[in-house]
């Protein structure tokens, strides 16, 4: 989740640019070669030479690439030369591929969602037909092999290349392999991992990577059993191994860790409704991943529940800057703006931390700024012009719309300078390429408290890309 005033602002962009890019692709971790190299009915080694993409970086366009093919594996005439590929046309899963970096492919010969894919927007397409490509019949085969596909570069597969090189001669060996991860997807090391089939059961350690292996094994069916004290499988995995191939899993462990509190403000009093951040730190790295956020509710508490063994962090805008809707400094708990200060929650396997005690600094104060907006000619820009204010280029402070005579009033940290611009959507194509929008130039305000009154002008007219 985002906080409130992010969420609205990614909110806005999406509707104005009618965009589906918040539902983009989400790809797990590529398994091996073999794993797809059963499920996929076309693999091939082979460099793209041509696209038809029209460089707006969307994917409601009907895109093809022509590869020339180095090797195939399977799907394909022997002594093909050359293949047609959608690379995910009008789909989130949209990939882009670089023309002359020779590439693992694996396709289907249809519209298939990829195997890896946890999320997969589909959108109609509206937009106008391409010319054909030069060289490109109707009546030829087009392989399907977006973002999630498996593919990827030649150069990082080259171990994948020869066991698939094996496999076609049919010396590979079938196999299972498989990784455990625990539930923010952070392998698991030491899990005892059994796998059990109409052949027997077999039984390994994962490694350091949470990765683990059987080989060689019969083909057929296996339950794999991942045992680990204090987690639990999260869902059953069943795999099916064919001849000369192998069967791959990711196995997810979840344990009932638990951390809660209560936040208060530099009074004592509950808090209600601020986004807290829940940050998990990994390894000895200052770094640290941000992995949640949870509302404090009535009176004042919140609650983490499910968490994996591990380090974690409380806080408020760890992840983000300042807005109207979170009026604080960066503060970690139980209260203190100083990183190595910071309160470090060691959670252990299925172990509840409670009681713990967040208090908020003041915060910090806002001043209003009175905004017109107009065209050049002087008249009023109307209703529905986005008025942002920000610290920087790219930290939303404050996002509202004007009224129905162009005014607007925003809001700016008395502390800081403060950046305003505005702008209007001109039109909104259908799933066309690019928006044509009026913009303002950015106007600086100084630090102070004073109320402020300021006049921006529709001054600039660009065209946007709609982003994927």
């Amino acid at each position: 989740m985002l906080n409130g005033l992010l969420g609205r602002a990614i909110a806005f962009e999406c509707v104005l640019t009618l965009s589906v890019s918040c539902f983009a692709c989400e790809c797990g971790t590529p398994g091996p070669a073999c794993a797809y190299v059963s499920a996929t009915p076309v693999g091939f080694v082979g460099t793209p030479v041509f696209t038809d993409d029209d460089g707006s970086g969307t994917f409601v366009q009907r895109t093809l690439y022509k590869f020339t093919v180095d090797e195939i594996f399977k799907g394909l005439p022997e002594g093909t030369k050359e293949v047609w590929v959608d690379p995910g046309s009008y789909t989130s899963c949209y990939a882009e591929y670089k023309l002359g970096v020779k590439l693992l492919v694996f396709a289907s010969e249809g519209r298939i969602f990829p195997t890896d894919t946890a999320a997969m927007t589909v959108t109609k397409p509206t937009s106008k037909n391409k010319p054909l490509p030069p060289g490109f019949d109707s009546k030829m085969p087009v392989y399907f092999a977006p973002e999630c596909s498996g593919t990827r570069e030649a150069d990082a597969a080259s171990a994948e290349i020869a066991w698939l090189q094996s496999w076609k001669r049919g010396e590979s060996r079938a196999r299972i392999q498989g990784v455990v991860l625990d539930s923010f997807k952070w392998p698991l090391a030491g899990v005892k991992v059994v796998a059990k089939g109409e052949s027997g059961r077999l039984a390994t350690i994962t490694d350091a990577a949470g990765a683990f292996s059987f080989e060689p094994v019969k083909p057929g069916k296996y339950d794999l059993m991942p045992n680990l004290p204090k987690y639990r499988l999260s869902r059953k995995s069943m795999i099916a191994v064919e001849e000369h191939a192998c069967g791959y899993a990711r196995l997810y462990m979840g344990t009932p860790g638990l951390l809660s509190g209560a936040v208060t403000d530099k009074s004592g009093r509950p808090v209600v409704g601020e986004d807290l951040d829940l940050v998990q730190i990994r390894g000895s790295e200052e770094t640290s991943l941000p992995i949640g956020h949870e509302t404090a509710s009535a009176p004042g508490s919140f609650r983490y529940e499910n968490l994996p063994a591990g380090d974690y962090l409380i806080g408020v805008n760890l992840d983000s800057a300042p807005g109207v809707d979170s009026p604080y400094a960066r503060t970690y708990a139980p209260g203190v703006s100083d990183r190595a200060q910071a309160k470090v929650f060691h959670l252990g396997p299925a172990q509840k931390i409670s009681g713990i005690r967040f208090q908020l600094p003041l915060p910090l104060p806002l001043r209003t700024v009175h905004v017109q907006v107009k065209w050049p000619d002087g008249q009023s820009a109307g209703p529905k012009v986005s008025v942002v204010t920000n610290e920087t280029k790219d930290d939303v402070t404050d996002l509202e719309e004007t009224k129905e005579d162009g005014s607007v009033l925003v809001q700016c940290f008395v502390a800081r300078e403060c950046r305003i611009e505005a702008k209007k959507w001109l039109n909104l194509p259908d799933h066309g390429a690019k928006l044509e929008v009026a913009a303002s130039l950015a106007t600086q305000i100084d630090a102070g408290d004073a109320p402020v009154s300021i006049t921006l002008t529709l001054s600039e007219r660009r065209a946007q890309w709609m982003e994927r």
